[in-house]
């Protein structure tokens, strides 16, 4: 909240602890861009940003993050985040 962050990338959810800290300091209409690779512990991510009603603000990408940088790249979002 205090620098005003709109747009985050998250690369590695685990168990989304920290996708949620993050998630909760972003405005209405804030995007949080997750990357993991892992169906189990991305799982458990899912469940907590559903109790804590962050889905509307967290996008997972469940794929090796280097696919979804390049993906974001090639669409032109390369230097769009506020932090990573």
């Amino acid at each position: 909240q205090l620098m005003g962050a709109r747009k985050v990338l998250e690369v590695g959810v685990f168990t989304g602890y920290s996708s949620i800290a993050v998630a909760l300091g972003l405005p209405e209409g804030g995007r949080l861009i997750a990357c993991d690779v892992s169906e189990h512990w991305t799982s458990i991510a899912r469940r907590y940003w559903k109790i804590a009603g962050l889905e509307s603000k967290i996008e997972l990408h469940l794929r090796p993050a280097v696919e979804t940088l390049d993906e974001l790249i090639a669409r032109g979002e390369a230097g769009t985040f506020d932090f990573a």
